[in-house]
Protein backbone atom coordinates (compact mmCIF):
# COMPACT_ATOMS: atom_id res chain seq x y z
CA UNK A 1 0.00 0.00 0.00
CA UNK A 2 1.35 3.53 -1.05
CA UNK A 3 0.38 6.48 0.86
CA UNK A 4 0.31 10.34 -0.43
CA UNK A 5 3.92 10.08 1.57
CA UNK A 6 4.90 6.73 0.45
CA UNK A 7 5.02 3.34 1.45
CA UNK A 8 2.71 2.54 4.19
CA UNK A 9 4.97 2.10 7.29
CA UNK A 10 3.96 1.90 11.00
CA UNK A 11 7.72 3.61 11.54
CA UNK A 12 6.81 6.85 13.42
CA UNK A 13 3.35 6.14 13.68
CA UNK A 14 3.71 2.69 16.80
CA UNK A 15 0.50 3.18 18.60
CA UNK A 16 -1.62 3.30 15.47
CA UNK A 17 -0.55 -0.66 14.85
CA UNK A 18 -2.50 -2.43 17.15
CA UNK A 19 -5.75 0.03 16.15
CA UNK A 20 -5.00 -1.34 12.40
CA UNK A 21 -5.31 -5.14 13.70
CA UNK A 22 -8.65 -4.11 15.13
CA UNK A 23 -11.37 -6.19 14.34
CA UNK A 24 -14.00 -5.20 16.72
CA UNK A 25 -17.52 -4.12 14.61
CA UNK A 26 -17.99 -1.11 17.20
CA UNK A 27 -15.05 1.54 17.15
CA UNK A 28 -14.66 5.13 19.03
CA UNK A 29 -11.73 7.54 18.26
CA UNK A 30 -11.64 10.34 20.27
CA UNK A 31 -8.93 12.24 17.95
CA UNK A 32 -6.51 15.26 17.77
CA UNK A 33 -5.53 16.57 14.12
CA UNK A 34 -2.68 14.93 12.01
CA UNK A 35 -2.37 11.21 13.80
CA UNK A 36 -3.80 9.36 10.69
CA UNK A 37 -6.87 8.54 11.93
CA UNK A 38 -8.44 9.26 8.65
CA UNK A 39 -6.23 7.28 6.43
CA UNK A 40 -6.97 4.09 8.85
CA UNK A 41 -11.07 4.20 8.63
CA UNK A 42 -10.53 4.88 5.15
CA UNK A 43 -8.38 1.82 4.53
CA UNK A 44 -10.64 -0.07 6.63
CA UNK A 45 -13.45 0.94 4.54
CA UNK A 46 -11.63 -0.53 1.71
CA UNK A 47 -10.48 -3.70 3.50
CA UNK A 48 -14.33 -4.17 4.35
CA UNK A 49 -15.56 -3.99 0.72
CA UNK A 50 -12.23 -6.57 -0.27
CA UNK A 51 -12.84 -9.24 2.36
CA UNK A 52 -15.90 -8.70 4.43
CA UNK A 53 -19.39 -10.42 3.41
CA UNK A 54 -20.53 -6.48 3.39
CA UNK A 55 -23.41 -5.46 0.47
CA UNK A 56 -22.01 -1.81 1.26
CA UNK A 57 -20.20 1.01 3.62
CA UNK A 58 -21.24 4.60 4.09
CA UNK A 59 -19.06 7.25 5.01
CA UNK A 60 -20.24 10.23 6.52
CA UNK A 61 -19.22 13.37 6.91
CA UNK A 62 -20.69 16.83 8.46
CA UNK A 63 -21.50 18.01 4.72
CA UNK A 64 -22.40 17.21 1.27
CA UNK A 65 -19.35 19.53 -0.46
CA UNK A 66 -16.93 18.20 2.15
CA UNK A 67 -17.87 14.03 1.38
CA UNK A 68 -17.38 15.27 -2.59
CA UNK A 69 -13.99 17.00 -1.60
CA UNK A 70 -12.89 13.83 0.33
CA UNK A 71 -13.68 11.46 -2.23
CA UNK A 72 -11.92 13.82 -5.18
CA UNK A 73 -8.38 14.55 -2.90
CA UNK A 74 -8.16 11.66 -0.41
CA UNK A 75 -10.09 8.66 -1.79
CA UNK A 76 -9.63 8.47 -5.03
CA UNK A 77 -5.45 9.40 -5.52
CA UNK A 78 -5.07 6.90 -2.99
CA UNK A 79 -6.99 4.06 -5.49
CA UNK A 80 -4.64 5.97 -8.56
CA UNK A 81 -1.76 5.11 -6.34
CA UNK A 82 -2.06 1.65 -6.19
CA UNK A 83 -3.30 -0.16 -8.84
CA UNK A 84 -2.71 -3.43 -8.04
CA UNK A 85 -3.97 -3.74 -4.54
CA UNK A 86 -7.15 -1.34 -4.98
CA UNK A 87 -7.67 0.09 -8.24
CA UNK A 88 -8.15 -3.48 -10.58
CA UNK A 89 -10.72 -3.76 -7.67
CA UNK A 90 -12.70 -0.04 -7.63
CA UNK A 91 -15.26 0.61 -10.12
CA UNK A 92 -15.27 4.58 -10.59
CA UNK A 93 -19.67 5.83 -11.00
CA UNK A 94 -20.63 9.20 -12.48
CA UNK A 95 -20.93 10.14 -9.10
CA UNK A 96 -18.28 11.23 -6.84
CA UNK A 97 -20.35 9.87 -4.24
CA UNK A 98 -20.06 6.39 -5.04
CA UNK A 99 -17.27 3.64 -6.00
CA UNK A 100 -17.78 -0.03 -6.43
CA UNK A 101 -15.49 -2.13 -4.89
CA UNK A 102 -15.56 -5.63 -5.91
CA UNK A 103 -19.29 -5.15 -6.31
CA UNK A 104 -19.73 -3.47 -3.19
CA UNK A 105 -21.05 0.15 -2.84
CA UNK A 106 -18.96 2.55 -0.88
CA UNK A 107 -21.02 5.82 -0.46
CA UNK A 108 -19.66 9.60 0.80
CA UNK A 109 -22.86 11.11 2.02
CA UNK A 110 -22.85 14.41 4.02
CA UNK A 111 -25.44 14.93 6.64
CA UNK A 112 -26.90 17.97 6.38
CA UNK A 113 -29.64 16.63 4.50
CA UNK A 114 -31.26 13.42 4.99
CA UNK A 115 -32.01 12.36 1.45
CA UNK A 116 -28.28 10.61 1.42
CA UNK A 117 -29.83 8.54 4.05
CA UNK A 118 -32.75 6.88 3.12
CA UNK A 119 -31.64 4.49 0.62
CA UNK A 120 -28.65 2.22 0.05
CA UNK A 121 -28.47 -0.92 2.28
CA UNK A 122 -25.14 -0.63 4.23
CA UNK A 123 -23.43 -3.08 7.03
CA UNK A 124 -20.90 -0.74 8.04
CA UNK A 125 -21.33 3.31 8.88
CA UNK A 126 -18.02 5.79 9.31
CA UNK A 127 -18.65 8.62 11.27
CA UNK A 128 -15.58 11.11 10.48
CA UNK A 129 -15.85 14.18 12.08
CA UNK A 130 -19.49 12.99 14.50
CA UNK A 131 -18.80 16.43 16.45
CA UNK A 132 -20.16 18.55 13.74
CA UNK A 133 -23.08 16.26 12.57
CA UNK A 134 -26.44 16.97 13.27
CA UNK A 135 -27.47 15.43 16.83
CA UNK A 136 -29.18 12.42 16.43
CA UNK A 137 -28.31 11.46 13.10
CA UNK A 138 -26.28 7.71 14.31
CA UNK A 139 -30.11 7.13 14.63
CA UNK A 140 -31.21 7.79 11.05
CA UNK A 141 -27.67 6.14 9.75
CA UNK A 142 -28.26 2.95 11.72
CA UNK A 143 -31.88 2.40 9.64
CA UNK A 144 -29.23 1.71 6.61
CA UNK A 145 -28.29 -1.20 8.49
CA UNK A 146 -31.71 -2.75 10.01
CA UNK A 147 -31.35 -5.31 7.21
CA UNK A 148 -27.91 -6.41 8.35
CA UNK A 149 -25.91 -9.36 10.42
CA UNK A 150 -23.50 -7.31 10.74
CA UNK A 151 -24.27 -3.52 11.30
CA UNK A 152 -20.48 -2.39 12.40
CA UNK A 153 -19.73 1.31 13.19
CA UNK A 154 -16.80 3.39 13.31
CA UNK A 155 -16.95 6.97 14.78
CA UNK A 156 -13.63 9.52 14.66
CA UNK A 157 -14.05 13.24 15.61
CA UNK A 158 -11.74 15.94 17.01
CA UNK A 159 -13.57 16.93 20.24
CA UNK A 160 -15.66 19.73 21.55
CA UNK A 161 -17.19 20.01 24.82
CA UNK A 162 -17.16 17.28 27.48
CA UNK A 163 -20.04 14.71 27.43
CA UNK A 164 -20.85 15.70 24.22
CA UNK A 165 -20.50 13.85 21.07
CA UNK A 166 -17.65 11.89 20.45
CA UNK A 167 -16.56 12.50 24.09
CA UNK A 168 -19.84 10.77 24.84
CA UNK A 169 -19.43 8.05 22.83
CA UNK A 170 -16.02 7.43 24.39
CA UNK A 171 -17.00 7.05 27.92
CA UNK A 172 -19.28 4.37 26.84
CA UNK A 173 -16.23 2.41 25.63
CA UNK A 174 -13.47 0.34 27.41
CA UNK A 175 -11.56 3.86 27.40
CA UNK A 176 -7.79 2.65 25.77
CA UNK A 177 -5.08 5.11 25.66
CA UNK A 178 -1.66 5.17 24.80
CA UNK A 179 0.61 4.54 28.08
CA UNK A 180 4.66 5.31 27.53
CA UNK A 181 7.43 3.02 29.21
CA UNK A 182 10.24 4.93 31.07
CA UNK A 183 13.63 3.63 29.58
CA UNK A 184 15.02 4.14 33.04
CA UNK A 185 12.86 2.49 35.79
CA UNK A 186 10.42 1.28 33.50
CA UNK A 187 7.56 3.00 35.24
CA UNK A 188 3.97 3.22 33.23
CA UNK A 189 2.56 6.90 31.90
CA UNK A 190 -0.86 8.20 30.75
CA UNK A 191 0.62 11.15 29.57
CA UNK A 192 -2.92 12.25 28.93
CA UNK A 193 -4.16 12.07 32.47
CA UNK A 194 -1.05 13.48 33.81
CA UNK A 195 -1.68 16.55 31.45
CA UNK A 196 -5.45 16.47 32.76
CA UNK A 197 -4.36 16.35 36.76
CA UNK A 198 -1.70 19.13 36.18
CA UNK A 199 -2.49 21.42 34.04
CA UNK A 200 -4.31 24.71 35.22
CA UNK A 201 -5.34 26.20 31.13
CA UNK A 202 -6.83 29.41 32.68
CA UNK A 203 -3.90 30.49 34.43
CA UNK A 204 -1.38 28.73 31.89
CA UNK A 205 0.31 26.20 34.76
CA UNK A 206 2.74 24.15 33.14
CA UNK A 207 2.56 20.28 34.01
CA UNK A 208 5.51 18.47 35.53
CA UNK A 209 4.89 16.09 32.27
CA UNK A 210 6.62 18.86 30.07
CA UNK A 211 10.34 18.66 31.31
CA UNK A 212 12.00 22.07 30.24
CA UNK A 213 15.55 22.51 30.35
CA UNK A 214 18.02 25.06 30.99
CA UNK A 215 18.72 24.96 26.92
CA UNK A 216 15.42 25.73 25.97
CA UNK A 217 14.35 22.14 25.10
CA UNK A 218 11.84 20.15 26.19
CA UNK A 219 10.68 16.43 26.95
CA UNK A 220 8.38 14.25 28.14
CA UNK A 221 9.12 13.09 31.63
CA UNK A 222 8.42 10.19 33.80
CA UNK A 223 6.73 11.12 36.86
CA UNK A 224 7.78 8.28 38.31
CA UNK A 225 11.25 8.19 39.00
CA UNK A 226 11.58 12.36 37.47
CA UNK A 227 14.87 11.32 35.05
CA UNK A 228 13.83 9.22 32.68
CA UNK A 229 12.62 10.71 29.26
CA UNK A 230 9.74 9.15 27.37
CA UNK A 231 9.68 8.09 24.30
CA UNK A 232 6.67 8.37 22.25
CA UNK A 233 7.05 5.48 20.05
CA UNK A 234 7.68 3.20 23.13
CA UNK A 235 3.87 2.22 24.27
CA UNK A 236 1.11 0.05 24.68
CA UNK A 237 -2.68 0.49 24.76
CA UNK A 238 -4.15 0.08 28.02
CA UNK A 239 -8.04 -0.21 28.70
CA UNK A 240 -9.38 2.24 31.62
CA UNK A 241 -12.56 0.23 31.69
CA UNK A 242 -11.26 -3.64 31.03
CA UNK A 243 -14.34 -4.90 31.50
CA UNK A 244 -16.58 -3.35 28.44
CA UNK A 245 -16.63 -5.48 25.63
CA UNK A 246 -19.24 -3.89 23.80
CA UNK A 247 -17.50 -0.76 22.50
CA UNK A 248 -13.65 -0.41 22.01
CA UNK A 249 -12.39 2.90 21.94
CA UNK A 250 -8.93 4.54 21.63
CA UNK A 251 -7.93 8.44 22.98
CA UNK A 252 -5.03 10.25 20.50
CA UNK A 253 -3.01 13.21 21.56
CA UNK A 254 0.19 14.80 19.68
CA UNK A 255 1.61 13.84 23.19
CA UNK A 256 1.90 10.81 21.26
CA UNK A 257 3.19 12.07 18.22
CA UNK A 258 6.67 11.95 16.55
CA UNK A 259 6.26 14.28 14.33
CA UNK A 260 5.18 17.40 17.31
CA UNK A 261 8.19 18.48 19.76
CA UNK A 262 7.00 19.11 22.82
CA UNK A 263 8.43 22.31 22.83
CA UNK A 264 6.10 23.24 20.21
CA UNK A 265 3.19 21.89 22.24
CA UNK A 266 4.56 24.02 25.34
CA UNK A 267 5.05 26.94 23.14
CA UNK A 268 1.50 26.69 21.82
CA UNK A 269 0.11 25.89 25.37
CA UNK A 270 1.45 29.31 26.61
CA UNK A 271 0.60 31.36 23.61
CA UNK A 272 -2.56 30.41 22.06
CA UNK A 273 -5.65 32.80 22.12
CA UNK A 274 -7.78 29.79 22.12
CA UNK A 275 -7.43 27.32 24.16
CA UNK A 276 -10.86 25.46 23.36
CA UNK A 277 -9.03 24.60 20.15
CA UNK A 278 -5.29 23.77 21.53
CA UNK A 279 -7.12 21.33 23.70
CA UNK A 280 -9.70 19.65 21.01
CA UNK A 281 -6.76 19.55 18.01
CA UNK A 282 -3.23 19.58 19.86
CA UNK A 283 -4.30 17.21 23.07
CA UNK A 284 -7.31 15.25 21.92
CA UNK A 285 -9.31 16.32 24.18
CA UNK A 286 -12.66 18.32 25.27
CA UNK A 287 -13.02 21.59 26.54
CA UNK A 288 -15.56 24.77 27.83
CA UNK A 289 -14.88 27.49 29.26
CA UNK A 290 -16.35 28.40 32.38
CA UNK A 291 -18.31 31.07 31.55
CA UNK A 292 -20.47 28.07 28.63
CA UNK A 293 -21.38 25.50 31.36
CA UNK A 294 -22.28 25.31 34.77
CA UNK A 295 -21.55 22.41 36.98
CA UNK A 296 -23.87 20.28 39.32
CA UNK A 297 -22.01 21.32 41.84
CA UNK A 298 -22.24 24.95 41.81
CA UNK A 299 -25.71 24.45 40.90
CA UNK A 300 -26.74 22.79 44.27
CA UNK A 301 -24.41 25.80 45.76
CA UNK A 302 -27.51 28.14 45.64
CA UNK A 303 -29.56 25.78 47.73
CA UNK A 304 -31.06 27.28 50.99
CA UNK A 305 -32.66 26.16 53.92
CA UNK A 306 -35.98 26.42 52.83
CA UNK A 307 -37.82 23.28 51.68
CA UNK A 308 -39.73 22.90 48.32
CA UNK A 309 -43.26 24.60 49.20
CA UNK A 310 -46.88 23.25 48.36
CA UNK A 311 -48.09 27.07 48.05
CA UNK A 312 -46.84 30.46 47.91
CA UNK A 313 -48.76 33.54 48.31
CA UNK A 314 -47.14 35.33 45.58
CA UNK A 315 -47.08 36.68 43.12
CA UNK A 316 -44.92 34.16 41.05
CA UNK A 317 -43.94 33.16 37.79
CA UNK A 318 -43.67 29.43 36.61
CA UNK A 319 -41.53 27.80 33.72
CA UNK A 320 -43.08 24.43 32.18
CA UNK A 321 -40.98 22.80 29.74
CA UNK A 322 -42.89 19.88 28.04
CA UNK A 323 -41.07 16.20 27.26
CA UNK A 324 -42.56 12.61 28.28
CA UNK A 325 -43.50 14.90 31.22
CA UNK A 326 -44.38 18.79 32.33
CA UNK A 327 -41.27 19.80 34.12
CA UNK A 328 -42.06 23.11 36.33
CA UNK A 329 -40.32 26.11 38.08
CA UNK A 330 -41.74 28.33 39.94
CA UNK A 331 -40.46 30.91 41.56
CA UNK A 332 -41.07 35.12 42.87
CA UNK A 333 -39.48 37.59 40.69
CA UNK A 334 -36.51 37.94 43.60
CA UNK A 335 -34.89 34.78 42.33
CA UNK A 336 -36.43 32.88 45.54
CA UNK A 337 -37.54 29.67 43.60
CA UNK A 338 -40.28 28.10 45.78
CA UNK A 339 -41.03 24.97 44.07
CA UNK A 340 -39.20 22.34 41.82
CA UNK A 341 -41.36 19.11 40.07
CA UNK A 342 -41.91 16.97 37.53
CA UNK A 343 -45.89 16.62 36.67
CA UNK A 344 -47.46 14.44 34.15
CA UNK A 345 -51.16 15.87 33.43
CA UNK A 346 -52.11 19.21 32.45
CA UNK A 347 -54.67 19.71 34.84
CA UNK A 348 -51.82 19.78 37.51
CA UNK A 349 -50.87 23.25 35.65
CA UNK A 350 -53.92 24.50 37.13
CA UNK A 351 -53.59 23.46 40.48
CA UNK A 352 -50.29 25.02 40.45
CA UNK A 353 -51.74 28.60 39.01
CA UNK A 354 -53.88 29.12 42.13
CA UNK A 355 -51.66 27.36 44.96
CA UNK A 356 -48.50 30.10 43.78
CA UNK A 357 -50.61 32.83 42.86
CA UNK A 358 -48.74 32.32 39.29
CA UNK A 359 -49.20 35.86 37.29
CA UNK A 360 -47.53 35.07 34.60
CA UNK A 361 -46.22 31.48 33.19
CA UNK A 362 -44.15 30.90 30.31
CA UNK A 363 -44.59 27.03 28.31
CA UNK A 364 -43.18 25.09 25.96
CA UNK A 365 -45.24 24.51 22.37
CA UNK A 366 -44.12 21.80 21.89
CA UNK A 367 -45.31 18.46 21.74
CA UNK A 368 -48.45 18.64 23.40
CA UNK A 369 -49.54 22.16 20.97
CA UNK A 370 -53.39 21.57 21.38
CA UNK A 371 -53.05 20.80 25.08
CA UNK A 372 -51.07 23.90 25.96
CA UNK A 373 -53.02 26.43 23.98
CA UNK A 374 -56.15 24.96 26.22
CA UNK A 375 -53.87 25.77 29.01
CA UNK A 376 -53.39 29.15 28.48
CA UNK A 377 -57.10 29.75 27.11
CA UNK A 378 -58.28 28.71 30.82
CA UNK A 379 -55.79 31.59 31.68
CA UNK A 380 -55.95 34.40 29.28
CA UNK A 381 -52.95 37.09 29.43
CA UNK A 382 -51.18 34.89 32.17
CA UNK A 383 -49.76 32.00 29.69
CA UNK A 384 -47.77 32.31 26.86
CA UNK A 385 -46.66 29.17 24.70
CA UNK A 386 -43.10 29.66 23.34
CA UNK A 387 -41.42 28.51 20.45
CA UNK A 388 -37.37 29.91 20.37
CA UNK A 389 -36.69 32.07 17.08
CA UNK A 390 -33.56 33.03 15.55
CA UNK A 391 -34.57 36.09 14.12
CA UNK A 392 -36.23 37.74 17.65
CA UNK A 393 -33.50 39.93 18.50
CA UNK A 394 -33.24 42.07 22.34
CA UNK A 395 -36.07 42.01 24.42
CA UNK A 396 -39.06 38.90 24.12
CA UNK A 397 -41.95 39.69 21.85
CA UNK A 398 -45.44 39.29 23.73
CA UNK A 399 -48.15 38.36 21.70
CA UNK A 400 -51.25 39.17 23.96
CA UNK A 401 -53.79 37.89 21.09
CA UNK A 402 -51.81 34.68 20.19
CA UNK A 403 -50.82 34.12 23.82
CA UNK A 404 -47.39 33.46 22.69
CA UNK A 405 -43.74 34.52 23.49
CA UNK A 406 -41.12 34.93 20.78
CA UNK A 407 -37.67 35.05 22.37
CA UNK A 408 -33.49 34.00 20.55
CA UNK A 409 -32.88 30.78 21.70
CA UNK A 410 -28.66 32.12 22.32
CA UNK A 411 -29.79 35.18 24.38
CA UNK A 412 -32.54 33.58 26.55
CA UNK A 413 -30.19 30.83 27.90
CA UNK A 414 -27.43 33.43 27.98
CA UNK A 415 -29.78 35.40 30.43
CA UNK A 416 -30.64 32.26 32.59
CA UNK A 417 -27.12 30.77 32.87
CA UNK A 418 -26.15 34.36 34.09
CA UNK A 419 -28.93 34.10 36.77
CA UNK A 420 -27.39 30.89 37.89
CA UNK A 421 -23.88 31.72 37.49
CA UNK A 422 -24.04 35.35 39.20
CA UNK A 423 -25.40 33.35 42.13
CA UNK A 424 -28.73 35.40 41.59
CA UNK A 425 -31.16 32.06 42.38
CA UNK A 426 -32.16 30.81 45.96
CA UNK A 427 -32.79 27.43 45.26
CA UNK A 428 -35.29 25.06 47.60
CA UNK A 429 -32.77 23.00 50.06
CA UNK A 430 -31.03 19.89 48.44
CA UNK A 431 -33.30 16.70 47.80
CA UNK A 432 -34.06 14.73 44.76
CA UNK A 433 -36.03 17.30 42.84
CA UNK A 434 -33.82 19.74 43.36
CA UNK A 435 -30.22 17.32 42.46
CA UNK A 436 -32.11 16.51 39.25
CA UNK A 437 -32.51 19.68 38.37
CA UNK A 438 -28.75 20.74 39.02
CA UNK A 439 -28.19 17.53 36.44
CA UNK A 440 -30.41 18.68 34.30
CA UNK A 441 -28.66 22.49 34.31
CA UNK A 442 -25.28 20.67 34.05
CA UNK A 443 -26.48 19.39 30.96
CA UNK A 444 -26.30 22.37 28.64
CA UNK A 445 -22.93 23.96 27.68
CA UNK A 446 -22.60 27.08 24.53
CA UNK A 447 -20.85 26.14 21.67
CA UNK A 448 -19.55 28.01 18.77
CA UNK A 449 -20.84 26.78 15.25
CA UNK A 450 -20.02 27.48 11.90
CA UNK A 451 -21.81 27.96 8.79
CA UNK A 452 -19.62 25.47 6.18
CA UNK A 453 -21.24 27.04 3.28
CA UNK A 454 -21.08 30.69 4.26
CA UNK A 455 -18.02 30.43 7.09
CA UNK A 456 -20.27 32.82 9.53
CA UNK A 457 -20.00 31.59 13.48
CA UNK A 458 -22.29 31.75 16.18
CA UNK A 459 -22.72 30.23 20.06
CA UNK A 460 -25.40 27.97 20.25
CA UNK A 461 -26.43 25.99 23.67
CA UNK A 462 -26.49 21.92 23.41
CA UNK A 463 -27.85 19.43 24.65
CA UNK A 464 -25.28 16.97 26.85
CA UNK A 465 -27.89 14.78 28.51
CA UNK A 466 -31.42 15.34 30.21
CA UNK A 467 -31.95 19.14 30.16
CA UNK A 468 -35.83 19.58 30.94
CA UNK A 469 -35.36 21.68 34.26
CA UNK A 470 -32.92 23.74 32.75
CA UNK A 471 -35.21 24.94 29.92
CA UNK A 472 -38.47 25.21 32.69
CA UNK A 473 -35.88 27.19 34.27
CA UNK A 474 -35.57 29.06 31.17
CA UNK A 475 -38.92 29.75 31.05
CA UNK A 476 -39.44 30.86 34.19
CA UNK A 477 -36.71 33.14 33.59
CA UNK A 478 -38.74 34.49 30.90
CA UNK A 479 -41.87 34.57 32.53
CA UNK A 480 -39.88 37.20 35.35
CA UNK A 481 -38.43 39.55 32.66
CA UNK A 482 -41.30 40.25 30.61
CA UNK A 483 -40.65 44.33 30.77
CA UNK A 484 -37.10 44.88 29.80
CA UNK A 485 -34.25 43.79 32.31
CA UNK A 486 -36.05 44.44 35.26
CA UNK A 487 -35.91 41.03 36.44
CA UNK A 488 -32.15 41.08 36.37
CA UNK A 489 -31.97 44.61 37.59
CA UNK A 490 -33.70 44.11 40.96
CA UNK A 491 -32.21 41.12 41.40
CA UNK A 492 -29.86 40.79 44.82
CA UNK A 493 -26.83 38.66 44.76
CA UNK A 494 -26.98 35.66 47.07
Amino acid sequence: MVLDRGPFSFSRHECLELPYGDDHPRQVELKCAQMGNTTRAMLRAFWCALYMAFVGILYLFPSRTGSSAFSRSRVSPLVERNPDSLARYVVNTDSVELKQVRGKNLLFRGTKSLEGLRSDPVDFVIYDEFDLFPVGIEAVARERMAHSDHKWEHFLSNPTLPDFGIDRLYQLTDQRRWLLKCPRCGGWTDVVEEWEAAAAPRERAVPDLLWERRDGSVDLRCLRCREGVLDPARGEWVARRPAVEDWRGYQYSQLYSQYVRPAEILSQYRTTLNMGAFYNYKLGLPYVEADCRITKEEVLALCGSHGIGATDPGPCCMGVDQGKGLHVVVGRRDGFIVHVAEYRDFEELDRLMAAFGVTRCVIDGMPETRKAREFAGRFPGRVFLNWYSPHQKGGYAWNEKTLQVSVNRTESMDASHTALSARRLALPRQCGPVEAFAAHCANTAKKLEEDEETGSKAYTWVKLGPDHFRHALNYWCIAADFSSNSFYAGMQLR
